[in-house]
């Protein structure tokens, strides 16, 4: 620890490589049952998973039918001339 003492720049380069956690993407289960052999098939695995369950929307009814958004929301329209009024 004396070696730190007026030294900040070594003690949080120390501190850097103590905290530094190197976890590697462990195995999961495919469709098929079996275990992952390979980080790049435990990605796909997953990304097969979360886009079967996926849910399109976030189930409220509430929504304008032609653009899709929440009913409650206004619509704000900008042109040329307001903006150049504002700004005069």
């Amino acid at each position: 620890m004396k070696s730190f003492k007026g030294n900040p720049k070594k003690f949080y380069g120390y501190m850097r490589r103590v905290k530094t956690v190197k976890e590697k993407v462990h195995q999961v289960m495919n469709e098929n049952g079996q275990l992952t052999d390979t980080e790049e098939e435990t990605t796909q695995t997953l990304v097969n998973f979360f886009s079967s369950v996926f849910v399109q929307g976030n189930g409220n009814t509430d929504t304008d039918e032609e653009s899709g958004m929440p009913g409650n929301i206004v619509k704000l329209v900008i042109d040329e001339h307001t903006v150049t009024n504002k700004l005069y």
